[in-house]
């Protein structure tokens, strides 16, 4: 389909996010909403809901790169299930490499014995990028948060879509990362109670 009458959103990192952000990613997507009669019939796990089109870019230390174009929300899944798989492997403190694809999309993490992670996203199209040496919030908090923010675009469509299992599913995952990576940043920080000693 050539996506004549879509919906469009424009979401996540329109601009270069700066120096702050060594990787951040934005997305267009394009839905055709639920027709009016349909909307109180929503089949509770369609598949359909996720396979709507759009294109994904990445902002990597400054450059803007082209992720994919396809079915967007399948490629953001397959970004998050390798977040965890290196979220799980931090938590062990242990090296991993997950290497995990949506049609012609890639997405490769790998966290070497220091800690350090490398994040590799692309197509057969494009090409495959990696980013290397980003600690473990850098390189999985910006995925969290493309996978937020496309799927609040996606209800902002069709609200409907909210009560699908796999759209729910889909969220309950990322609140689950989001949480464990918040506890993480937590476990490694702590909190100076004796901030005279400190200044002394």
């Amino acid at each position: 389909d050539d996506g004549a009458g879509a919906v469009r959103r424009v979401g996540g990192a329109e601009t270069d996010p700066g120096e702050d952000h060594p990787l951040a990613f934005g997305f267009q997507i394009a839905v055709f909403p639920s027709r009016e009669e349909t909307r109180d019939r929503v089949w509770h796990a369609d598949i359909h809901a996720m396979l709507f089109g759009g294109q994904i870019w990445a902002w990597a230390r400054g450059r803007r790169i082209p992720v994919m174009r396809g079915p967007a929300l399948l490629a953001v899944h397959r970004m998050l299930a390798a977040v965890s798989a290196i979220i799980e492997a931090a938590e062990q403190n242990r090296p991993a490499n997950v290497r995990l694809r949506a049609g012609s999309f890639v997405v490769g993490m790998r966290r070497d014995k220091a800690g350090a992670i490398s994040l590799s996203v692309g197509s057969d199209e494009d090409g495959v990028v990696t980013v290397p040496a980003l600690e473990l919030d850098a390189a999985c908090a910006p995925v969290l948060r493309l996978g937020s923010e496309m799927l609040r675009a996606r209800a902002s469509i069709d609200r409907s879509q909210a009560r699908n299992l796999r759209v729910r599913s889909l969220r309950a995952e990322l609140r689950r990362l989001s949480r464990l990576l918040r506890s993480r940043a937590r476990a490694t920080s702590f909190v100076n109670a004796d901030p005279d000693r400190l200044r002394a």
